[in-house]
C-alpha cells in the first residue's frame, strides 16, 4: 500500500511541477537568473513572463523562452548590448505597456544581434 501511495504522490508532484506558471520580475536583472523572478525558476516555453513596474529585465542569452510576455507600465524588457540575445515566444503575444528596448550595439564596433521570435499570428 505504501508503494502505491508513493508512486501516486510522485506522479502528482511531477504533473504539478510541469504546469505553466506566471513568472513576475521582482528585481532588475538578467532574464537567466532566478533572482530576477523572485527566486522562482526562469520562465520556460510554457510560462508567462511579466516584467513588473520599476524593473528592467535584460535578455542575456540566446535561448530565452516564454509562452507570452507582458511588460507592465514602468517596466523594461531590454536585450543585451554586447552579446547576441534572443527571446522566443512560444504561443502568445508580447504586450508592451512599458518599454521594449532592442537598442543597438555600443559605438565600439561591437556587433550584437537581438532577436525576438513570435509564433504565427502573434502580435508585439
Amino acid at each position: 500500500m505504501k508503494k502505491k501511495i508513493f508512486v501516486l504522490l510522485a506522479v502528482v508532484l511531477t504533473a504539478a511541477s510541469t504546469r505553466a506558471a506566471t513568472r513576475t520580475s521582482t528585481v532588475s536583472g538578467p532574464w537567466n537568473a532566478a533572482a530576477t523572478w523572485g527566486g522562482y525558476p526562469v520562465p520556460t516555453f510554457a510560462d508567462t513572463a511579466v516584467i513588473a513596474n520599476g524593473t528592467t529585465v535584460t535578455v542575456d542569452i540566446t535561448t530565452a523562452t516564454a509562452q507570452a510576455v507582458t511588460v507592465n507600465f514602468g517596466g523594461t524588457l531590454k536585450f543585451h548590448r554586447t552579446k547576441d540575445s534572443s527571446l522566443t515566444v512560444s504561443a502568445g503575444n508580447v504586450t508592451v505597456n512599458g518599454t521594449l528596448d532592442m537598442g543597438q550595439s555600443p559605438p565600439d564596433n561591437i556587433s550584437a544581434v537581438a532577436t525576438l521570435t513570435l509564433p504565427s499570428g502573434a502580435t508585439a
